[in-house]
């Protein structure tokens, strides 16, 4: 297990990762958390929680009447590589990015989140 932020989520979700690993080698990338959460590797499948929020900005509905702001949690995201060769992990990497509002794009180390 990677210790990058904490997974949250449906109880239901997680117990069918932790018995799809357990039978087949797999790769699972959720997604909806709009923060990054942790990464597991067991044996040969990896799960990756959450990415992250990506290159998202504020959100307003449609009619105008409320807005979500981002903060600086859900403005950090991060590129997952995974190498898989005849079936077996590899290798996995990955780079964090933040869209900051002053000087753009900025990569990070997500070890560091």
């Amino acid at each position: 297990m990677y210790g990058l932020g904490k997974k949250e989520g449906k109880t239901e979700h997680f117990n069918l990762i932790k018995k799809l690993v357990l039978l087949k080698n797999v790769m699972v990338v959720r997604y909806r958390s709009h923060v990054i959460q942790e990464m597991q590797k067991h044996n040969n499948s990896f799960v990756a929680y959450s990415l992250g929020n990506c290159l998202f900005d504020d959100t307003v509905s449609i009619t105008g009447r409320w807005m979500v702001k981002q903060i600086p949690e859900n403005k950090k995201s991060f590129i997952l590589e995974v190498e898989i060769v005849d079936g077996t992990l590899i290798d996995v990497e990955y780079v964090g990015f933040i869209n900051d509002d002053i000087d753009g794009l900025k990569f990070y180390d997500i070890k560091d989140y």
